[in-house]
């Protein structure tokens, strides 16, 4: 992959490389050690002579990897990737502002990974054999320099933010890219935020808070601000209900309760159903989200009592709204634990 190299990129890197310490050099008048005099070794023939290992056998350790900001790799992306238009980058959230980026991977569709602020990249190099390549300012690493499993755990574990262009690859292309609009922001079914092709996840950041990482204007979007871990939970008490998997006939701006009722409300009963109850809807949400509760209770089944439905908009072009999640959970009538759940029922 060539990557196009600005003056400010190149400016980075040699400022990083020279901000790095020399090497401690001996004291050039220091006098050599004098060596010791060898002693004869005492007679012993059943025991051996272990000879000392020559020094190119030695492993070697790591060398140093520099550690790049996401706030100093953003307006390179921005120029290289994304026809020079910052609007399209989106910033880290709390907790990764400060930490370092780097790739893994020489092929087209290798993800930005971000680890979380205070953690060393160092500490997932596991070979130095040759120079790591670069993405701009950032390093570039084989998978064989890396500890791939740590690296899985940290994503896992919600220590890793990753970036990524979605229809770069053909993996994920139409989960990712088709159906959606272009210029509109949408959350996946794994709980990552997009816009325009491109991807941020954060497994312990929902998809709805990562959409206000992208810097849209005001008069757009009034998208969420708040990241508290309650409002985080709530949501992923739900199934994502991926936006290109609803009906294309339904817009997706409007009226909330509207655009919900057409979307997942019940215009006849059928025996055991009952009418659909819109069981909540505000504006004052503690992230500013506009959230409506649709229920459908009675089902034509005998594992699934019910579905419930969270749809979480946001302010759009004066009093309009848009609507940018929705969640789906099943009323579970046996098992173990029968109740509310985002599980299949069993």
């Amino acid at each position: 992959m060539t990557l196009k190299l600005s003056s400010a990129a190149i400016l980075l890197a040699a400022i990083a490389a020279c901000s790095t310490p020399p090497p401690a050099a001996s004291t050039p008048n220091e006098p050599a050690a004098e060596a010791p005099t060898p002693t004869a070794p005492e007679a012993n023939p059943t025991t051996e002579t272990v000879a000392e290992p020559e020094a190119d056998t030695i492993a070697q350790t790591p060398e140093s990897v520099a550690c790049v900001t996401w706030a100093e790799y953003r307006p390179y992306f921005a120029e290289a990737l994304a026809d020079n238009n910052l609007d399209a980058v989106p910033y880290m959230p709390p907790g990764f502002e400060s930490g370092c980026v780097f790739r893994v991977g020489m092929g087209m569709g290798s993800s930005v990974s971000i680890l979380r602020d205070g953690m060393a990249l160092n500490d997932l190099v596991v070979s130095a054999a040759g120079t790591p390549a670069t993405d701009g300012p950032i390093p570039w690493l084989e998978g064989s320099q890396v500890d791939r499993d740590r690296i899985d755990t940290l994503v896992a574990e919600g220590d890793i933010a990753t970036f990524y262009e979605a229809c770069v690859t053909n993996g994920g292309y139409a989960s990712n890219c088709e159906g959606f609009p272009e210029e509109e922001a949408y959350v996946l079914d794994d709980n990552t935020a997009c816009y325009d092709g491109r991807c941020l996840n954060a497994m312990d950041t929902h998809g709805a808070y990562l959409l206000a990482m992208w810097p849209w204007p005001n008069e757009i979007y009034d998208l969420p601000q708040s990241f508290s871990p309650a409002d985080t939970a709530a949501r992923l008490a739900y199934e994502t209900v991926p936006l290109n998997q609803l009906p294309e006939q339904v817009s997706t701006y409007g009226q909330p309760d509207e655009i919900a009722f057409e979307l997942f409300g019940r215009t006849f009963l059928e025996e055991g159903m009952q009418p659909t109850e819109v069981s909540g809807s505000w504006q004052n949400e503690p992230d500013g989200l506009y959230v409506v509760y649709l229920t459908n209770d009675g089902m034509a089944d005998d594992s699934v009592g019910g579905l419930r439905y969270r749809l979480d908009f946001v302010s759009a072009d004066g009093d309009m709204q848009k609507l940018v999640w929705v969640g789906r959970q099943n009323r579970c009538v046996r098992g173990s634990s029968p109740g509310w759940t985002k599980e299949r029922c069993p």
